[in-house]
């Protein structure tokens, strides 16, 4: 029998008690909010760096080196704030590491695509 005697909501992160034991879930809402800001961050770095890539600038590289940065110091508070609400955070900080690295590897493999294909071409 499952006795659910307490139920405690921090930020991402909803502990139960389920016969003295902690058993934490993250909500199906708050999923759907960590997928929204993957998508959103992915989509405005690729917009980001695939116009600075038009342009030649070398921020192409450094806006989402950037955010990578941001999220790193994000996960480390985490570390430092500790409990469920650190978890929380480091779970937005991871959610924003994997959204910016994705497009940092995008743009990194079509500048690479562009240079060998210019390449080729001066060969022959």
């Amino acid at each position: 029998m499952i006795d659910f005697k307490e139920r405690i909501k921090y930020n991402l992160i909803t502990v139960v008690k389920v016969n003295n034991r902690m058993i934490q879930t993250l909500e199906v809402k708050k999923v759907g909010l960590l997928v929204g800001i993957f998508i959103t961050t992915v989509i405005v770095l690729l917009t980001i760096t695939l116009y600075f890539q038009s342009k030649k600038s070398p921020l192409q590289y450094f806006i989402p080196i950037g955010v990578i940065v941001f999220s790193l110091i994000l996960i480390i508070i985490s570390f430092i704030i500790g409990a469920w609400e650190g978890i929380g955070l480091g779970t937005i900080g991871f959610t924003l590491f994997i959204g910016s690295a994705i497009p940092f590897i995008i743009t990194a493999i079509v500048a690479n695509m562009k240079e060998l294909k210019r390449s080729y071409w001066d060969q022959n």
